[in-house]
């Protein structure tokens, strides 16, 4: 199944009207031939003096101020348009990352206290900083060493060297990837072409091992994560393993398409009703940016 061309322009019609400026600028990229100085420029205005991303960037995270998780999302649009590493405000949250490491424990907190300043989930509540479980520790660590590595030219060796250490500690406690493993596989994804050998080989095959262990994949085996999340291109480890699997549950992400044209979180906060209602309306149109540039990779859009 692919996505029909009158459903393709119905989406774009929704992003169009309704996405944040930076969605709008990212599909701009992805399909009219818009620049990623543009998508650059529209992500400065979630930067932050202390080199941080805050400001809703992360639609779940209403906080202005800065927090590691807003900023694992800045990076992911940095990534997208292939940013070059002169662009200065790559320097600058390379720096944030740094001053937010916690040697304490070896991790970055998702969020601080001041996460509950603002609307926000409730998932990123904050009561009491702590290190996260092990097997919840690469939601957003292996993310962000991944950054660490792409941009090392501003990473004191040693801290880096650190940090690496860490993650493959952590990679090697568990024989798969656990605990919240739809998010832990992401970040994990998101870091690999990055990451020096061996930990690249190491987290490849921890990926494979995961993926195998799943057995018949359906619409629910990753929970509210869409699959497009999980394997974004052909090339991805799991629509290598089970491509039609794959390709099939991208056909029920195609038919869970809204009337309005676009896709729509499947999950709630349950509080801060207002904001909800703003963040899910920032989140239909990054989800709908996303899977519209995945429907193309496959082909099917």
């Amino acid at each position: 199944m692919n996505l029909s061309p009158a459903a393709f322009e119905k989406a774009a019609k929704f992003v169009k009207s309704y996405a944040r400026p930076i969605d709008i600028r990212l599909f701009e990229f992805y399909f009219e031939g818009g620049s990623a100085e543009s998508v650059l420029a529209e992500l400065a205005a979630y930067q932050n003096a202390d080199g941080g991303f805050g400001h809703g960037i992360e639609p779940d995270i209403q906080l202005a101020e800065s927090s590691p998780m807003a900023t694992s999302v800045a990076f992911q649009y940095i990534q997208a348009v292939n940013a070059g590493i002169q662009n200065s405000m790559i320097a600058r949250a390379i720096q944030y990352l740094l001053s937010t490491y916690r040697l304490n424990g070896e991790y970055w907190p998702p969020t601080f206290e001041n996460v509950n300043d603002a609307p926000h989930a409730p998932w990123w509540h904050v009561t009491e900083l702590q290190p996260p479980p092990e097997e919840n520790w690469a939601n957003p660590n292996a993310e962000l060493l991944g950054y660490l590595h792409c941009y090392a030219p501003f990473v004191p060796p040693d801290v880096l060297d650190l940090v690496t250490a860490r993650a493959r500690r952590n990679l090697l406690s568990q024989d798969t990837i656990g605990g919240l493993m739809r998010y832990n596989v992401m970040c994990w994804q998101r870091a690999l072409p990055y990451l020096p050998s061996p930990l690249q080989s190491e987290v490849r095959n921890h990926l494979r091992a995961t993926f195998a262990g799943l057995g018949t994949l359906s619409p629910h085996t990753f929970e509210e994560a869409s699959i497009a999340w999980i394997a974004p291109s052909p090339d991805s480890i799991l629509a290598q393993m089970q491509p039609e699997a794959v390709r099939d549950l991208l056909d029920g992400e195609i038919q869970r398409q809204a009337e309005d044209g676009g896709w729509w979180p499947n999950w709630t906060w349950g509080q801060y009703e207002d904001a909800w209602e703003t963040a899910k309306q920032e989140w239909a149109g990054k989800i709908t940016v996303e899977l519209l540039h995945v429907l193309r990779q496959y082909g099917k859009a």
